[in-house]
Parts: C-alpha cells; sequence; structure tokens
C-alpha cells in the first residue's frame, strides 16, 4: 500500500476593500471630481495589479508544468530498463527516489541487490527498501524482511524479519504470507508452528502465489503436520506448475516416475513435466531427463540428447549430472570419447560431493583412478588444470573444500 503524504495548502485572501469617503456637502466640484478620479485611479490600479498577478501566476503554472516531476523521472528511468540500459536509469531512479517516489525506491533497491546498473550494494538496497516500506510500500515491507531474515545489509534477525513479514501480509501482500508460513513451518525466527505456516501457506496460495501452492505440496506429499495425502500434494503441485513454477513442475515429473504416494506410475507424462522444468533451466530436472534419455525411460532412447542435458545442468554445478557427464565421456556415449574431458568431470564432481555427500564422492574418486591407469601423465595434467580453471571460474555455483 502506497503512502500518502498531505501537501501544503494554500489560501487565497481577497483584496482589501477600499472606503473612499467624500464629504459632498460643502466641496467644490474641483473636490468631487479630485474624490472620484481618486478613487477611479485606486480602482484601475488594483485592477491592473489583478491583471498582472494573473499573469505571473499563469506563468508559474507554465514553468511548473514544465519542471520534471518525480513521476516523469521514474517513467523516463522505466523506459531505460525496458531498453536494458539500468546504468542510465539509475540517476533518474534516484532522483525520484529522493522525492519519496515509492515505485523509484523499490526499483532502485532492486538495483543495489541485482548489481544491475549499479555497484552491488545491499547495504544500499535496504535503505531504499526500509525508505519505502515507512512510506507505507507493502511490497518494500517483504524486502525488508528478507534482508533480515538472510542478513543482507543489515545484521540477521529473525524476529525483525517477522516483524516486516507480519507488516506486509497484515496489508494482504501474498509474498509476506508465504515467507511467514516458511519461517512457521521451519521454525527459522521463530518457534516452528506447522499448522499455522500451513494456514499462511493457503493465504497466499489463494492469492495465486505459486512458491506458497509449491510448498503446500510438499507438506502434503512429506506429510508434515497433516496426513500424507499424494493426491492432494498433487493437486497443488498442480495449482503451481500451471503457473509455470518450475520445481511444482519437476515435483509432479517425480510423482509420476517413482510412482508413490498413491500416484499411478507413468514415465512419459514424468518426461513432459520434467521437459517443462529443464527447460525453464532447472538443474535437477535436466539431470533428470537426461537419465531418462540415456535409459529409455518414458522416451526413446536418445544418447546425444541424454549429453545435452547433463551438459546443462553440468555447467550449473549439478555434481550427479557432473558424475553423468564424465561417463558419457569415458566411454563415449552420444560424444566422442575423451578421457581428458571425462577425468575433468570426475575432479569437479569428487570436490563437489566432499562437503556434500561421502559416498558419491568415494564413487567419482574411483571411476577417476580406474580412467587414469589408462592415460598418460599428460593428460592426467591437462585434466587437473582443466578442473581447476572451471572450479575456479564457477566459484558462484559451486560448494568445494
Amino acid at each position: 500500500m502506497s503512502g500518502f503524504r498531505s501537501g501544503p495548502h494554500f489560501r487565497f485572501v481577497g483584496g482589501l476593500a477600499l472606503i473612499v469617503a467624500v464629504a459632498l456637502q460643502g466641496c467644490s466640484n474641483l473636490d468631487v471630481f479630485s474624490a472620484r478620479s481618486s478613487a477611479e485611479k485606486t480602482t484601475t490600479s488594483k485592477s491592473s495589479s489583478g491583471k498582472q498577478s494573473s499573469r505571473d501566476s499563469a506563468a508559474d503554472a507554465v514553468d511548473d508544468a514544465r519542471t520534471p516531476t518525480s513521476a516523469d523521472s521514474f517513467e523516463r528511468a522505466q523506459a531505460l530498463l525496458n531498453e536494458g540500459n539500468a546504468q542510465a536509469a539509475a540517476p533518474l531512479l534516484r532522483e525520484a527516489a529522493e522525492a519519496d517516489n515509492v515505485d523509484a525506491q523499490l526499483k532502485l533497491g532492486d538495483l543495489f541487490a541485482e548489481g544491475n546498473g549499479v555497484l552491488k550494494s545491499y547495504t544500499e538496497a535496504a535503505n531504499w527498501y526500509r525508505r519505502a516500506a515507512l512510506l507505507g510500500s507493502a511490497e518494500a515491507s517483504t524486502r525488508m524482511g528478507r534482508m533480515f531474515l538472510n542478513g543482507w545489509g543489515v545484521a540477521a534477525d529473525g524476529a525483525e524479519a517477522m516483524r516486516w513479514f507480519e507488516t506486509a501480509a497484515s496489508n494482504g501482500d501474498a509474498d509476506a504470507q508465504a515467507e511467514l508460513g516458511l519461517m512457521y513451518l521451519r521454525g527459522r525466527g521463530v518457534a516452528a508452528d506447522e499448522a499455522k505456516g500451513l494456514q499462511y501457506l493457503r493465504m497466499a496460495a489463494e492469492k495465486g502465489n505459486a512458491e506458497a501452492a509449491y510448498q503446500i505440496g510438499k507438506v502434503y506429499e512429506e506429510g508434515r503436520g497433516v496426513p500424507r495425502d499424494g493426491a492432494e500434494a498433487m493437486r497443488w503441485y498442480r495449482v503451481a506448475g500451471d503457473q509455470g513454477h518450475a520445481k511444482a513442475e519437476y515435483a509432479i515429473g517425480l510423482l509420476f516416475y517413482m510412482g508413490e504416494a498413491g500416484i499411478a506410475q507413468d514415465q512419459p507424462e514424468a518426461a513432459n513435466w520434467y521437459h517443462r522444468a529443464a527447460k525453464k533451466g532447472l538443474a535437477d530436472a535436466q539431470n533428470s531427463l537426461g537419465v531418462m534419455y540415456a535409459e529409455g525411460h518414458g522416451v526413446k532412447v536418445d544418447l546425444k540428447e541424454a549429453v545435452n542435458w547433463y551438459t546443462a545442468a553440468s555447467a550449473q554445478g549439478h555434481a550427479v549430472a557432473q558424475v553423468n557427464l564424465a561417463t558419457m565421456y569415458r566411454f563415449g556415449l552420444g560424444v566422442p570419447q575423451n578421457w581428458v574431458t571425462s577425468y575433468k568431470w570426475y575432479t569437479i564432481a569428487e570436490k563437489q560431493f566432499a562437503l556434500t555427500n561421502v559416498s558419491m564422492r568415494v564413487a567419482a574418486e574411483l571411476s577417476k583412478e580406474k580412467l587414469a591407469e589408462k592415460m598418460s601423465t599428460n593428460q592426467i595434467q591437462a585434466a587437473r588444470e582443466q578442473a581447476a580453471q572451471w572450479l575456479e571460474d564457477n566459484r558462484a555455483l559451486v560448494v568445494v573444500e
């Protein structure tokens, strides 16, 4: 909800009444004429002054119309953003934001949070979100809640995050209601309360929040605070999936693939939902789709297509897909055999699994050692260098020692 501030109030005061008392009795004609003439001059002077004042007011109005307003600056900034020129838009957004344009404050905060057109700064982002929130913006209050929840630009504080989310939720913000639902479900920043968490998620989902619908699906699939119900889980996943929520689409695919929680197995349908999520860039779906093409589950075997999807997921740091891709290169499946590339991907996956999955780390390490028996020293060195370079170039994607 946007904040409103009362503007200045102007009072227009009429001219003073001119009282000309002329004592006609005992006055000469000249005296009468002089008094009448004086009154006429005064009236003429006031009339002329009034006309000049009107002309001045009109001129001021024209000048005001020519002066850019915060709305003008925001509109120009928005046009530049639509053209992909965030750097040029940023000064205009700041100009409008300084004039308390809430939309500009929100957008400027987003630019700082993303490092889009400006130097990334969560501190600056929090500053502009706070200003917009204090002017009554529910969206800004939700953003402030996320800043406190994650410690972005401010000290992490679950109670403060809760306060901002509750402010926004009370104004009907579905994103804030979804955030509150997750906080209660996970016991993050507040004592866990699955019933209350589900209540907030339902409030958000009923407003069309896809993330909330997806989370409700997980609650029913896992039986968290409610009886496990695959049909109800599927129903909520579909609500989110029909809105293009990639994780919900993947969850639907998994239910069909596994045939669990009372859902009949249907691998072709699973492949369909995997495709939808994979095309949106979800690495889990890309890897699973690769497996289906490699093994012919729900689709015809297509090793080249499997390699394509493993490659897409591997580029995002998906360690399981990296092992799968390494295997394809090792044996020349769907791609020309290349031991150096295979060794590279085994190495990358092994380093990621070192902190997350010991059994997978051991499997990747054993496969790499078996492959090394066939490789020359130079090939192994080249593969290690390529792996090290990939890890350096993709530090933001992966978790390694």
